[in-house]
């Protein structure tokens, strides 16, 4: 891999691991247009750690005052995530691998960012409802469901839990900070699984370019997640539903003709 198609690959995860558009499913495409066959591992895992440091740094106010009773609610609505990725991720990921399965899984992001907008306009018109702030542990738990759905590629993480927090009645801030809170589990499981697979030759792969495609999924990825902050609160999910929508029309188009 080129040192240019390393800054791309990591421009492109740290934009799209937040904004719900998936970044699975941009990736391999990704990879499909650069003619890179195969991902270098050891750029995974520090992807993955420079897009978890992007988090712990936009979220480090609110991490510092979660309360134990809220930590147990994270810790219950990342079992299902966790179980999945355990017992059948490797199974996903050789069933789930082609470029038309990834086109038709884009639907699914869209429509749950059309989802998301169509309740997010709800909350605009009745101002009187009550939302909460902060799930309970049945909300979590299917907030988690939805968390494990996403580990299919091309179904965005923070899109789907972002919608189905805002389906089960969350204030439009809440849903997405309890969805990024709940994105710390599984990512740093991720990270930590694959430090270990590469433990005994990931310091002799790591190098300039490896770290300077991390340093820019750090910088994308903390301006992505303030786009999305702001996103949400104009009510406006529906133009990443659009855009998914007819990312996914394209690429089964192109893999089918």
């Amino acid at each position: 891999m080129f040192w240019w198609q390393a800054l791309i690959i990591g421009l492109i995860q740290g934009a799209t691991e937040f904004l719900p558009v998936s970044s699975s499913g941009h990736l391999a495409v990704a990879y499909k247009i650069l003619g890179v066959s195969q991902e270098p591992v050891v750029l995974s895992v520090i992807l993955h750690f420079f897009t978890l440091l992007a988090v712990l740094v936009y979220f480090k106010k609110i991490i510092l005052d979660l309360q134990p009773k809220q930590l147990f609610v994270l810790a219950v609505a990342s079992i299902p995530a966790g179980l999945v990725g355990i017992l059948i991720k490797d199974l996903i990921d050789s069933v789930f691998t082609s470029l038309l399965t990834i086109g038709l899984l884009f639907s699914l992001t869209g429509l749950a960012n059309m989802v998301g907008n169509h309740f997010l306009s709800l909350q605009s018109i009745d101002t009187k409802k009550k939302l909460w702030s902060w799930p309970s542990f049945k909300q979590a738990l299917i907030i988690g469901l939805a968390q494990a759905v996403a580990i299919l590629p091309g179904v965005s993480r923070s899109g789907i839990t972002i919608a189905t927090g805002l389906t089960l009645g969350a204030k439009k801030q809440s849903t997405f900070n309890f969805s990024f809170l709940l994105s710390l589990p599984a990512v740093s499981g991720a990270f930590l699984l694959e430090m270990f697979e590469l433990r005994a030759t990931i310091l002799d792969e790591l190098n300039f370019m490896v770290l300077l495609a991390g340093l820019v999924a750090f910088v994308t990825g903390y301006l992505s997640l303030k786009i999305l902050s702001l996103v949400l609160k104009k009510a406006q999910l529906k133009w990443f539903g659009f855009y998914v929508l007819v990312l996914s029309l394209v690429v089964v188009f192109v893999e089918l003709f």
